[in-house]
């Protein structure tokens, strides 16, 4: 009996051992925000359900979104270089918009749901990337009309000019725009159209007063 009971310790410890990659893996990745993003953003056919499996991670993408929500420790602590390589000068509401356009319905619903928290919580909507776009210019760039007025409604700065090492340097949002539609009017004449409103509609009057940093 004793011998069966020293076995079944045994067999449980090396299962445990087994897992220390995985839990590592996951502690990793949830520890600051940008990797929490990522996995927020993840679809669930995306994941490995296999915790030997070098994608598996003990939280899923509405853990994770739910950490985003509740918690704050994300937004306070950031490493030199998080899990997936990105720094602590990427700016976080670009970070999460980035990936609009390239994901599913449940997966783009959080992350607007992360977007509509971080507007909530008083993150920089203006800061530049180290490509020198706001969020503003990417939302743009990739044609995301709900992003766009997410961001206006938010007090998002269309004035704010890119920095960027190129021809679109120098360039506010409404120029961007002008710019890409006319490089590709196939691909950007719909969205520089809604930019081109937003400009005649004097939004900007209402902006001067609304903007945030």
């Amino acid at each position: 009996m004793k011998k069966q009971t020293l076995f079944i310790i045994a067999v449980l410890a090396a299962f445990a051992i087994s897992l220390i990659p995985s839990i590592k893996r996951t502690i990793l990745w949830s520890s600051n925000y940008y990797d929490l993003v990522i996995l927020a953003t993840m679809g669930e056919n995306s994941v490995s359900y296999n915790p030997y499996a070098k994608d598996f991670f003990w939280i899923r993408s509405g853990h994770a979104l739910w950490i985003l929500k509740n918690c704050d420790y994300p937004y306070e602590s950031c490493p030199k270089k998080s899990a997936s390589g990105v720094g602590c000068n990427e700016p976080k509401i670009s970070w999460a918009g980035r990936s609009l356009g390239s994901l599913d319905a449940e997966s783009e619903k959080r992350v607007y749901e992360l977007l509509s928290h971080i507007i909530k919580r008083g993150e920089p909507l203006n800061a530049l990337t180290p490509l020198g776009f706001t969020a503003f210019h990417e939302a743009v760039l990739y044609k995301q009309k709900k992003y766009v007025e997410l961001l206006i409604t938010a007090g998002a700065d269309p004035l704010v000019k890119a920095t960027n090492d190129g021809p679109t340097s120098g360039k506010n949002v409404f120029e961007f725009a002008d710019w890409l539609a006319g490089e590709k009017p196939d691909k950007y004449t719909e969205i520089a159209a809604i930019v081109k409103r937003l400009e005649t509609e004097n939004v900007l009057s209402h902006l001067r007063g609304k903007t945030r940093q």
